[in-house]
């Protein structure tokens, strides 16, 4: 970005799936604000792998669009080491992951109105901003072919109903076809691509490879920049109205404790020594899900397959609510990187995840080093019943690769 002004409207952390959003529907708003987007990673124009989504298995062998967190030892997990997986490009998760494309149950939204007090977060309230999204990314059902017929068809014989679209609002229980931010040209679609448009947003600037420091504050308390560094030189952006923070579930809690907002005790040890607002939740209550994978050999092989994503996904375990506990997916091939055609058309694999664990973890800095990473305690499997979800997940996915039908 060549000359950029030191002052902004707003300023937008992360160009990932909600900063890219963020940044540039305030940009063409009716007021014209000025708007700046920094993001840590490079442009995903750059990687031309991305674009492919036959490369999903093999994106995270590229490291420089990924952060390369780890967790600590998980204790309940035979002290195994977890890559915690975040993408440092444009467009976030959206430019590395699957492509799978989920709203979720409507009780999790209604949940946080009714029950955490989110007063507009109700599903009726948000479904129409699903509508705009997805009018944008345009989520495509990846193509049939005879082995996501004969999965379908299996899953069906094990008593889980064909359900036309899990995104309707309605119950996700069942099988469907797959939804997936895949283009129908194949293309992956991500979130920076559909949304931020190069050059036609005159008060819209993007700082790519732009590490934040920390948010900055004046003797009031109220936002009044960021700091960050572009390779290696320190930079500071003024900002006149808000600084908003879209950089995903590691880093947000990193920038904020960075910048004097978390528990005093971790910013004290962490050599923060001007606490803007002392709270313990900062970094905390972090969920996430377990996925496992069983591979198949098949005894014919497996065509017709544009890409290396299935066709089918199921949403099974529901409980009270309406809300899925475990979710699986069918795709050709081993699920490994560099795939060979034989090994694409000679192997079947399916997932099968806990999604609905109560194991709570969490983010913690231990130095207020903006190059550092943080301490990354998932806690998997230590809530009462996880175990039970995740043996759930297992024992469906092998009922489901060992059905008659495949």
């Amino acid at each position: 970005m060549a000359n950029p002004p030191t002052s902004y409207d707003y300023i937008v952390i992360g160009a990932g799936s909600a900063g890219s959003i963020v940044a540039a529907g305030l940009a063409a708003s009716k007021k014209a604000p000025s708007v700046l987007l920094l993001e840590a990673g490079k442009d995903a124009k750059d990687v031309k792998e991305l674009w492919d989504p036959n490369y999903i298995n093999s994106l995270y062998d590229i490291k420089d669009i990924h952060w390369g967190y780890k967790s600590v030892p998980q204790s309940h997990m035979n002290n195994r080491v977890l890559d915690v997986w975040r993408a440092k490009i444009t467009g976030g998760c959206t430019a590395h992951n699957d492509m799978v494309y989920s709203r979720g149950a409507r009780a999790d939204y209604d949940e946080w109105e009714s029950v955490h007090g989110c007063t507009g977060w109700a599903y009726n309230d948000v479904a129409s901003i699903f509508d705009k999204v997805e009018a944008k990314l345009n989520p495509t059902t990846t193509t049939e072919n005879t082995f996501g017929t004969d999965f379908v068809d299996a899953c069906v014989g094990l008593g889980y109903a064909w359900n036309p679209n899990y995104n309707s609002g309605q119950s996700m229980f069942g099988v469907s076809a797959l939804q997936s931010t895949i283009n129908e040209e194949f293309t992956r679609v991500t979130s920076y691509e559909s949304y931020v448009p190069g050059g036609a947003l005159k008060n819209l600037s993007v700082q790519i490879q732009a590490l934040v420091d920390r948010i900055e504050f004046d003797e009031k308390k109220q936002t009044s920049g960021v700091r960050y560094y572009v390779n290696g030189t320190l930079t500071k952006a003024n900002v006149t109205s808000e600084v908003i923070l879209c950089a995903g579930s590691i880093n947000s809690p990193q920038i904020l404790m960075r910048s004097g907002i978390g528990n005093s005790t971790v910013l004290k040890n962490a050599g923060v020594t001007n606490t803007i607002v002392d709270n313990s939740e900062v970094g905390q209550n972090m969920w996430g899900a377990l996925i496992m994978l069983g591979s198949w050999t098949t005894s014919q092989p497996i065509y017709n397959q544009p890409v290396n994503e299935g066709y089918a996904i199921v949403w099974a375990n529901i409980n009270d609510k309406d809300q899925p506990n475990n979710c699986l997916e069918m795709m050709r091939g081993l699920y490994i990187a560099n795939q060979t055609e034989a090994q694409l058309e000679g192997h079947y694999s399916v997932t099968g995840g806990a999604m609905r664990l109560q194991s709570k973890g969490s983010v913690v800095i231990t130095t207020s080093d903006y190059t550092m990473p943080p301490v990354i305690d998932m806690k998997f499997l230590s809530a009462d019943g996880d175990f039970e979800q995740c043996l759930d997940a297992f024992d469906l996915m092998r009922e489901i690769g060992n059905s008659p039908g495949l």
